[in-house]
């Protein structure tokens, strides 16, 4: 009868050890579930969007254009989401190759370029404080830019030329048989882009002013 009672002592202590480890294990489980969810991995995606766009001869890029000049971006200003992402940056003109005749005496204006932290158009990226650019500019209409001189991009990637340094201007996107007389011969710049076309900078500002003489 002694040897029943140790018997059914033994039993019930090994039922009661694995209890206790088995509910140890579930609830460890469940910590390390808890510490995962409060402690997420955080990954930052930039999403793509493919546009068509206009792509007008240099020659009428020229004559539409509100103002062409030469500037550096000061500062991303806002994004825009809705109807579509842009992105609002301040510049100042570093030199002004055709005028607004109706605000000819500006120095610094606002650019929407196309595009956000979210997602970037045609994979272009967005401009960056110090960078200099010879852009064509259209005004931007609505009561949001009055006397805010506000300007987009005519043409966007095909109308950007980005300031390479010594003397040398890329032109982002499509080739421009047009240009080829002021092209750059000797294109071997670690900074040349594949795919873009670079520019003397000097005789393409000789050129845009010569077209509208």
């Amino acid at each position: 009868m002694k040897y029943k009672t140790k018997l059914k002592l033994v039993v019930c202590t090994i039922l009661f050890s694995t209890i206790t480890i088995s509910t140890w294990a579930i609830t460890n489980s469940n910590n390390n579930k808890s510490d995962a969810v409060e402690h997420p991995t955080t990954v930052n995606t930039v999403g793509r969007i493919n546009a068509s766009l206009q792509v007008l001869p240099i020659n009428e890029s020229i004559d539409k254009a509100d103002l062409i000049a030469k500037v550096e971006i000061v500062k991303t200003e806002k994004e825009i989401s809705k109807p579509s992402q842009k992105t609002i940056l301040a510049a100042k003109i570093i030199e002004t190759i055709k005028a607004d005749s109706r605000n000819e005496n500006i120095d610094v204006i606002h650019i929407l370029q196309n595009g956000n932290s979210t997602a970037l158009i045609n994979g272009n990226k967005i401009f960056q404080p110090a960078e200099q650019y010879v852009l064509f500019l259209k005004r931007a209409v609505g009561e949001e830019y009055d006397l805010t001189n506000t300007y987009w991009i005519l043409g966007e990637e095909t109308n950007i030329y980005e300031d390479l340094g010594n003397g040398l201007l890329s032109k982002w996107a499509l080739t421009d048989a047009d240009l080829t007389e002021v092209e750059e011969k000797q294109t071997a710049s670690k900074n040349a882009v594949s795919g873009t076309q670079i520019l003397s900078e000097d005789k393409f500002k000789a050129f845009i002013q010569n077209t509208q003489d």
